[in-house]
């Protein structure tokens, strides 16, 4: 790949860019150009295959043996035909993934025989979406964040910053995150140095190593 490509030179943040305007040009005929392409596509172009690629909405697929929903924004295929529609081989692929998960703008889930790939605020990239309008938190989200602030009684400060570390966890991290908070508060020799859920997420302190059950 040329070094132009290089993931780091991702660092569009479209909300504060945002203009208010959008460029209006058909779907098909984009989808139809990059899939025509016989090179490899660039970061940018792999995103918008990405983004032409997941569902409009709601629908149930096959995925093995298994009918699995497929949420709006979402997509099942495996690594190997992603690598097939960027025509980069699959540790390149595998790598931009993890990367576009960690800048949060997508969530990468590897699966048995394939590969869920959701990307975060799609309606905003359809224009469906006001960009001024208050962010909206995932229900998993919400409900981390209830419950860690009714269990250690901290103040609700910097939740949206708080929302992006979320974010760039994996699902199992997320999950870790809501199974073991109550672990590592109770095993605080003093709660009094208890650290605010924004500390918590970006030190990844679900990943402590606790002594006793709760």
């Amino acid at each position: 790949m040329n070094a132009k490509n290089e993931v780091k030179s991702v660092t569009i943040d479209s909300k504060n860019k945002f203009d208010g305007q959008y460029f209006l040009f058909p779907k098909y005929l984009i989808k139809e150009n990059l899939e025509n392409l016989k090179c490899e596509l660039s970061f940018f172009e792999a995103f918008l295959m990405i983004v032409l690629n997941v569902k409009h909405a709601d629908q149930t697929e096959k995925v093995g043996l298994e009918s699995r929903i497929c949420r709006r924004g979402e997509t099942f295929k495996s690594l190997q035909a992603w690598s097939d529609l960027f025509n980069w081989n699959r540790s390149t692929t595998r790598r931009y993934f993890q990367k576009m998960s960690g800048r949060g703008w997508i969530e990468w889930e590897s699966l048995v025989n394939t590969t869920r790939i959701k990307i975060v605020n799609y309606d905003f990239y359809v224009g469906h979406n006001d960009p001024q309008s208050k962010l909206k938190y995932t229900p998993e989200f919400e409900t981390f964040w209830k419950e860690y602030h009714q269990m250690t009684s901290r103040q609700m400060v910097d939740k949206v910053v708080s929302y992006r570390f979320w974010r760039m966890l994996s699902l199992s991290e997320r999950d870790l995150a809501v199974k073991n908070m109550r672990k590592y508060y109770y095993n605080l020799s003093n709660t009094t140095y208890c650290v605010k859920a924004l500390t918590y997420l970006r030190n990844k302190k679900f990943n402590d190593q606790f002594y006793s059950k709760c």
